[in-house]
């Protein structure tokens, strides 16, 4: 699916599952500026260029501008607008993501800063907003891959398996009008016998409040700040079979805010994966969530078609790899019945004896704490942010059900410590599965003995461990289709030149699944859903415009039942 024109504004409910009919959409044309770093320190005094389409970033065809923003350079957001205060109520501007550091002004008057490309940017409006006309602006900075943050695969000099940056807003902005006192979060966790949830409503002065919950055809009143169980008769467990939804409603005083709950769980257990108490094999697919025209932006339409072709060929799981995408993306599977396993984005440089040799030479392992260096992680700044993002992404994440492992780190990149940060990680989340270190350098800690094989037959092996042995990235058949190709290059990858060979090529990599899944592999990640730029080992070209063969001939392949 390709969109085109300058004049896209992406319009949905950002938070799915806590919404709200008090919400007020910002996307459209703001006013922008690009200047260099700090030649402003005051909105009022930045000369507007012209017009920008948010949330597309200025590196994106449809934001109208097309250029790639500089370390040296600050991109400035301004917009206009009139709100109606009513008393009693607070107000709150929230950005999906902005890459990477932001400053926030409200009438000239700076009210939040922020780090961190892949999080949410949430700032109060109330103390300083007026009653009627507004001003809204923003300045971001964005290193990409001058700096030691976490930035994906993005990169001011695109190459192979890097892609061009994106900077600034490309994330759902919105105003959020919210009562004096308003559900702040909605928690929630399936009891392992899957036959009810454990509840915890937040309410936003951290008191004690009664509240009506309405679920399953009951009404609930629960005390707000504290765990409830709540059960279930004949309940319907969530998986991509059956992603059954239980619609929720809740009151606090005259806040109301709609949700939905799924009954699941996932585990480990005799070097297996069990979903609802049952071996289940992820047949998955590494997703990078790039488009050509809009980068790391998609609409609503696009990200429901991505995951429709994604379960027509046969795949129940998507590997979102080295991105967070919006809440609405993930609300999308929760209701279409896909399993994602989530990356953490990463950053910094790692050596070629890291990042290359184990692709070779499998065997070669390094301890991540005595090699830092060679990790790309000696920056303690870009450390801290890291840790600090991570909890941010789960709390970002932590409501969807679809969501059943997260990743750390990714064949070493800016990899450190990841005994201690699989540690912290479970201590933020007890209830999913973790890949510590996806691909190599594995440090025999997380739920995974997690391997990329590339350019041979992949044999299964069993871990020392005791882990579920996964496969977590193979495949990568280079097809290219004239016409539908980004440039002449082409990433290291096994080349064919017809359909035939593709479907050849592909059939032998998912038979060598099917026979080492009996051996004992739990999972595999096949690379890759799309095309990238010069990586061309999608189903589809990085245009979106050809599907490389029929999707049932890819089914016929791909799907491996359960």
């Amino acid at each position: 699916m390709q969109l085109k024109g300058e004049d896209i504004v992406i319009s949905y409910h950002p938070n799915p599952h806590i919404k709200r009919d008090s919400i007020f959409l910002l996307n459209g044309l703001w006013d922008y500026a690009i200047t260099k770093k700090g030649k402003y320190k005051n909105p009022s005094d930045v000369i507007w260029q012209g017009k920008i389409n948010v949330p597309y970033s200025p590196e994106a065809k449809l934001s109208g501008l097309l250029h790639t923003l500089q370390p040296s350079e600050e991109l400035w957001y301004h917009l206009n607008l009139d709100i109606e205060r009513k008393a009693g109520e607070r107000y709150f501007f929230t950005a999906g993501a902005i890459d990477h550091s932001c400053e926030i002004f409200l009438n000239g008057v700076s009210i939040k800063r922020h780090s961190g490309g892949y999080t949410p940017v949430v700032a109060e409006l109330t103390d300083n907003l007026l009653d009627g006309k507004n001003s809204i602006s923003i300045r971001v900075v964005d290193p990409t891959d001058k700096g030691p943050f976490a930035r994906g695969k993005q990169t001011l000099k695109p190459h192979g398996m890097w892609y061009r940056c994106q900077s600034g807003i490309w994330q759902s902005v919105y105003i959020e009008r919210k009562k004096s006192l308003f559900v702040d979060d909605f928690e929630y966790e399936s009891l392992e016998s899957l036959d009810g949830i454990r509840v915890k409503i937040d309410s936003s002065d951290g008191n004690k409040h009664d509240c009506i919950l309405e679920f399953n055809g009951e009404r609930y009143v629960l005390s707000t700040c504290q765990w409830h169980i709540l059960k279930v008769d004949n309940a319907h467990p969530w998986s991509p079979e059956n992603p059954y939804i239980y619609p929720v409603s809740i009151l606090l005083h005259d806040d109301r805010i709609e949700s939905y709950v799924a009954i699941r769980t996932v585990a480990i257990e005799n070097k297996r994966i069990l979903l609802n108490g049952k071996e289940y094999f992820c047949n998955g697919v590494l997703d990078q969530g790039y488009n050509n025209d809009g980068l790391y932006t998609f609409t609503p339409e696009q990200m429901e078609h991505d995951i429709e072709f994604i379960k027509s060929l046969g795949f129940n799981t998507i590997r979102k790899h080295i991105k967070v995408e919006e809440s609405f993306y993930y609300y999308l599977c929760d209701l279409k019945g896909v399993l994602v396993w989530q990356d953490m984005p990463s950053g910094s440089k790692s050596s070629f004896i890291v990042s290359k040799i184990p692709a070779i030479i499998e065997s070669f392992q390094l301890p991540d704490t005595r090699y830092r260096r060679l990790f790309g992680r000696s920056d303690k700044n870009g450390i801290v942010e890291f840790e600090n993002n991570m909890q941010e992404i789960v709390s970002k994440l932590n409501f969807f059900k679809c969501i059943i492992v997260w990743t750390i780190f990714n064949e070493g990149w800016g990899q450190f410590d990841a005994k201690e940060m699989t540690e912290k990680l479970r201590a933020l989340d007890p209830t999913r599965l973790i890949d510590s270190t996806s691909g190599w350098h594995d440090q025999m800690c997380g739920d995974f003995y997690s391997r990329h094989v590339y350019f041979k037959k992949y044999n299964y092996k069993g871990d020392k461990a005791k882990r579920a042995e996964v496969l977590s990235e193979f495949g990568g058949l280079i097809y290219r289709i004239a016409g539908h190709v980004y440039n002449d290059k082409d990433f290291i990858y096994k080349k064919v030149e017809t359909k035939e060979e593709f479907l050849s090529h592909l059939k032998a990599l998912f038979d060598n699944i099917r026979e080492e899944k009996k051996k004992g592999l739990a999972a595999s990640i096949y690379t890759q859903s799309v095309d990238v730029e010069e990586e061309s080992n999608g189903f589809v070209t990085y245009d979106r415009e050809v599907v490389k063969a029929d999707v049932e001939d890819l089914r016929k392949i791909i799907l491996i039942p359960n």
